[in-house]
Parts: C-alpha cells; structure tokens; sequence
C-alpha cells in the first residue's frame, strides 16, 4: 500500500512538475520564438509589432499593412488556407520539445488525429497557441478587435487549436478539459464557473460570447458534475441580467428554470437557499404565467411546485434577506391562501383542544387528595376528579394516536422529527402525554410514588404546548421566539460554563465546610452553591469552618467569578438576544407564523392537500392536458409606466417642444429625402 501510494504520489507531483515546467517554458519563449513578437502575454502592455501597428493604423490600417506586405504569409500554411495536418506530423511536433511535453496525456493517440490548421506548427508558441489564441486570452476589448481583424484576413484561423497537453483533455476538447480542471477547487469553493464555456461565459456576463456558444450547439441545459446548468451558474454569482439574457426564447435552447442539480434544487429553490432575494423575484416573475392585463394591474399565475419548495427552504434560512423574502412578495401571498384554505381552522381546533385538556389536568391534580386511594369514590369531589383524570387520559391517548398516524402513514419519521423540531413547545407536550399514559397502570399496580412523580414532570410540560400557539399571535410570538432562542442558546452556553465552576468549587467547599449545615454531602453543597449564585447565603456560615480564612477564600472567588462574571455575561447575552429580535420583531413573528402553517400542513394527508390545493390555486396545465399543475393566481400593480402612460407620456412631450417645430423639422427631412412633406 504505502508503495502504491508513494507511486501515486510520485506521478502526480510529475505531473504538477511537468504543467508547471510548461508554463515557464512559455515565459522563456517570449526571448526566442517570433510569435511573442507579434502578440505576447501582456497583451497592451508590451511593445509588439501588431501593438505598434494598431496604434499607429488603426483597425483598417492594420488589416491592410498585413495583407499589402505580407507579414504572417510566412507563418501560415499555404497562404493562409490552411491544410490538414497528419497524426505523423502533430506526433513530431509534440515529440519535438520532449521537457515540456513528456506527460501520458500528451503520448495518447487520440491527441494526434488528423485536422485542418492554418498557422504552422513550426512557428507555435510553446503550449501549441497561435497569435490569435493570445489575443483572446489577453481578455482586453482592444486584443479582441485585434483578434477579429486576424479572422477576417485569414478566417481558417478559427481552426487553429492550443496543441500543447496543457490545454488539452483525453478524449475531450480542449475547452471541456480546462474546465474539468475546476473541479476539485469548486467543491472548496475557490474558483467554480461550471464545467462548459456556455456556463463560464454566463459567470462573467459575456453576452456575446454565450449567444455564440450557443448558435453553434452549447446546451445551457447540460448539467456539470454537480447537476448544475447555466441558470444555476448565474443564481450562485447573482447574475441577474445574464439569467435574463439566458431565457430568453429567441435563443435555439432557452434555459430551463425547473431543472433540478445534484442537490435537488432548482433555480429558483437554490436562489431561496443562498438568499439571493433579488434573482428570486426575477425567477419567479420568469416562470409565472400572464392571463391579463389593465393598465397598471397584472393578473399572473404563479407555479405551486417551485413556491412550497421555496417557502420551505426559505423558513430554514438565517440571513435577513430570508426574512424579506417570507414578509413580501408571493410567498407571503401563499402563506396567507395555506392559512386561509385549512391552517387556520386546524389552529383555532386544536387551541380549543389544548384549553379543554389543560382545565381538565388541572382540575385533576387540584382535587387528588393528599393520601389516594383508586378503590375509594365516595364524595361529589372524587367523582368530579375522576372524570376531570379520564378526560385528561383519554386526550393524551387521542394526541399521542394522531402524532403515530402522522409518523407512520401521513408524513414519515424524518418529517415529523422535523415538525418537533420546529415547535419545541409542541415536542414537550409530546414527552407530557406519554407520561399521562404511563402513570395510569402505575396507579392500579400500586406504584403511588412513580405516579406521582410523572404526574410532577408531566404538568408543567403540558402547560408548554401553548406556547406553540401564542406564535401564532404577533402580540407574544416575538416573545416566544426569544425564549427559545435563549434556551437553545445563551442558557446553554451560561450552563455548561457554571456546570464546571459549580461541581469544581463543590468539591473544595465539602472537604472545608464539612459538617457545617448545608455542606452535610456533595449533593447538599450544590444546592447550597446554587443558592449562593442568587444571592442566599449567610456569611457567618463560614466561621464554624475548620478553615475560615481558607471557606471565606473559596467564597470570594466564588462570588468574582460565577455570581458576578457568569451571571452579568448571562444578562448581557440575553440583552443582545433580546436586542437583534426586538428590531426585526415583526418579520421574525412572521417566521414563526410561516412555521405554524407548515406544522399544521405536515399533518394533513397528501391526498386531502391536494384537495385544498384546489380551493386556492388554479390549474396552469396547457389544455387536454392531464399533468397535474397548479399554481397561485396574483393581481397585483405594477410600479413599471404601462402602454396607456407611456402613450399620455408622449402626446405631453409633444406639446411641451411645440406641434409646428416638430412638424416643421419633418418637413425638412422630407425634402431632403424627396418624400411628400407632412401636411398643416
């Protein structure tokens, strides 16, 4: 193994050894080969002879002292026509320069099959390029126009391909090589522009040349290794305008937004992902459907699959660009329909239910007498409990029945893994209804002690479950959100941290307090420290030590460093927690609000969704046709002048420059033209 890996190793580092001996070779080849005379790799920077030339003639000055004297003739095959090329010939040159051109890649036969050249071989740079190839590469407005007078005097040059490995791919083109090379860097991150010209050029807003790619057979729908097309490309650089110019329909292939990568993502669900707001608008505007318009009013559809895969995603997002997505637009639209067609209904259902089960818990732990005994129900309060009891069994067996069924038949395990999540509140009462159940047999088997100690835990946890439904109310759901928010994360820090100084300075107080009331055993000296963190202590306490100097030591230390460093650092991160959501409080209410609709959607049957899908879209499917497509009806004003304005626009231009002046000055233009003038 080790063998095979130092071989592996080894011809890699060769391999980097030998690209990188090329690239020098290059720099070197400015000082002996004639081509870097011509062009060289600073493109304007450098004092060359088609630079000079440029300057001084200009485009047609430039074309015309090439062809008049004949400058390349000498550097082209036949006159410039070009001829085809044997594999016996490109093996020689490739086999000419063996330091630079030694790699496997380079020996392969593929590389040597025959084609038409129109610059010599002899006279290549030393990666195989030609003049023009450096011209485009310098990637300067001035080189390119260079470039394009090249092709115009001597089109076989278009040809021409780079014939060094460097640039070249086995049993690729040598473009699709280049990009392939990205590959490794893209999944870090460093450099990722897709693996097809088509989708390089969209990266850098190239218009020009991606609608070239694109007349001569480039397929902006072509995924990488990645499953990313060109709309995928330019969401992940947040090109809006090239998105725009890559759907356009007067192209051979348009771009198709509903193609999914490797991830599952479209365009549009990947721009919610990123949080790219702006190209998320665009692209839903792309895909929607326009049935009328009046003026300023637009009435559009907008397709159902893409906008809940978004809103989903959209719900997990951290980034305030996230927030602005759920509080505006159509996706705020749609969130209102889900609550409008089932979401409300279910809430105020199951708010209903909470309250009924709660009073019923209550009543049932209020009349439990301190001494119970199941066998014994005499007096009107024993009967009234045992029913409040029953009620309070019986709902926690309904609630704990419908969640199996979600998890089982309507959603899958993951799905409600992810509801709970979503609504802690909602998973505590869970954990509350399963010790209900589990305290029952308890009582009958005699295990008083291990009921009551259920019924202990379960109480509190019930009460919980409305926590879920004040997020519903934009009154307290900040509020709420701010809870959980410091629970999941400035408590959790502060506890760990206390945790540690706490069971530390247990142990030094039990061995010096030891005896003393309170510090009896490790168990009571936590519980004294933890009173201590809040200010209930007695100092005199100390002085029964058998080392007060040493007790009173430890207590001061204690007091620096957990009393007032944890606790005030607790305060001031709860203050910020507090402070960040307080300012965007409404939108973070509206997060909240968006995930109850989902909870509650999670829990309707795919069939019956779809049976409320149809209450509140409508069918977007071409006619006769049985897919199965939806989508969210919108009237909405647009901020854009429509036809009408811009027509009011132009009559009132009109007659701010004055009738006769404009008429007067067609009159001209006619009889210059020798057109009939306009008449008065």
């Amino acid at each position: 193994m080790g063998n095979c890996a130092q071989k592996a190793l080894g011809t890699r580092s060769l391999l980097r050894e030998d690209q990188d001996e090329a690239w020098k070779a290059q720099t070197r080849g400015k000082l002996e080969n004639k081509l870097y005379t011509f062009v060289d790799l600073k493109g304007l920077g450098g004092s060359t002879e088609f630079v000079k030339l440029w300057k001084e003639s200009g485009k047609l000055g430039f074309v015309k002292k090439l062809q008049d004297e004949k400058i390349l003739l000498p550097y082209l095959y036949e006159q410039g026509e070009g001829k085809v090329l044997t594999a016996e010939e490109l093996k020689e040159w490739q086999n000419s320069e063996p330091e630079r051109h030694r790699t496997t890649e380079s020996r392969d036969d593929s590389l040597h099959a025959p084609r038409k050249a129109c610059w010599s071989l002899a006279h290549r740079g030393t990666l195989g390029e030609t003049a023009l190839h450096l011209c485009f590469l310098t990637n300067n407005k001035t080189m390119t126009e260079m470039a394009h007078a090249l092709l115009e005097l001597y089109p076989a040059m278009a040809l021409d391909q780079y014939e060094g490995h460097e640039y070249r791919g086995k049993e690729r083109s040598s473009i699709r090589s280049f990009f392939s090379q990205l590959r490794g860097y893209s999944v870090k991150r460093y450099a990722y522009y897709g693996e097809y010209p088509a989708a390089f050029a969209a990266c850098f807003e190239r218009e020009d040349m991606y609608d070239y790619l694109i007349r001569n057979g480039a397929d902006p729908n072509k995924q990488d290794t990645f499953g990313n097309t060109v709309l995928h490309l330019c969401v992940i650089h947040n090109k809006i305008d090239m998105f725009l110019h890559a759907t356009r329909r007067k192209h051979v292939i348009p771009g198709n937004t509903f193609i999914k990568n490797g991830q599952g993502l479209s365009p549009l669900t990947l721009a919610a992902k990123l949080g790219r707001k702006e190209i998320f608008y665009v692209i839903l505007e792309h895909r929607s459907i326009e049935y009328w318009t009046y003026g300023r009013m637009t009435c559009s559809g907008y397709p159902l699959e893409g906008d809940d895969s978004a809103l989903l995603i959209t719900l997990n997002g951290k980034k305030d660009d996230h927030l602005d997505m759920l509080n505006s637009g159509i996706i705020y639209r749609l969130l209102e329909e889900k609550w409008k067609a089932f979401a409300k209904g279910k809430f105020y259902r199951r708010l209903l239910f909470a309250v009924l089960y709660l009073v019923a818990f209550s009543l049932a732990i209020y009349l439990r007498p301190r001494h119970l005994d199941p066998k014994r129900v005499e007096t009107g309060t024993d009967r009234f409990r045992v029913v409040a009891e029953g009620f309070t069994v019986l709902g926690a067996f309904i609630y704990l029945v419908l969640e199996i069924k979600d998890v089982l038949i309507t959603q899958g395990v993951q799905a409600q893994m992810k509801t709970l999540r979503d609504a802690p509140g909602k998973a505590i009462f869970l954990v509350s209804c399963v010790l209900v159940i589990l305290a029952l047999p308890c009582r009958y088997l005699g295990e008083h002690q291990a009921e009551t100690t259920m019924l202990i835990l379960a109480a509190p946890m019930a009460w919980c479950y409305l926590l879920f439904f004040c997020r519903g109310f934009g009154a307290i759901g900040p509020f709420v959100d701010m809870i959980y928010r410091m629970c999941a994360g400035d408590m959790t820090r502060f506890f760990i941290i206390y945790i540690i100084y706490v069971v530390g300075l247990a142990q030094a107080f039990s061995h010096v307090m030891k005896g003393v009331n309170g510090f009896t055993n490790e168990g009571f000296t936590i519980m004294t420290l933890m009173r201590m963190t809040f200010g209930e202590f007695d100092f005199f306490t100390f002085e029964k030590s058998r080392h007060p100097a040493l007790a009173k030591l430890l207590f001061f230390y204690f007091m620096l460093f957990v009393t007032v460093l944890l606790m005030n650092m607790l305060i001031a991160m709860m203050a910020n927690t507090y402070q960040n959501i307080s300012d965007r409080s409404a939108k973070e209410w509206r997060r909240q609000w968006a995930q109850i609709i989902m909870v509650l959607e999670r829990s309707v049957s795919p069939l019956e969704l779809k049976r409320l899908q149809d209450d509140y879209s409508v069918n977007m499917a071409s006619e006769g046709s049985e897919e199965r497509r939806r989508g969210l009806m919108v009237i909405k004003k647009s901020s854009l002048p429509s036809k009408a304005d811009k027509r009011k626009t132009a009559i009132l231009n009109w007659q701010i420059l004055g009738i006769d002046s404009v008429k007067n000055k067609l009159q001209e233009q006619a009889k210059k033209r020798n057109l009939t003038p306009v008449s008065t």
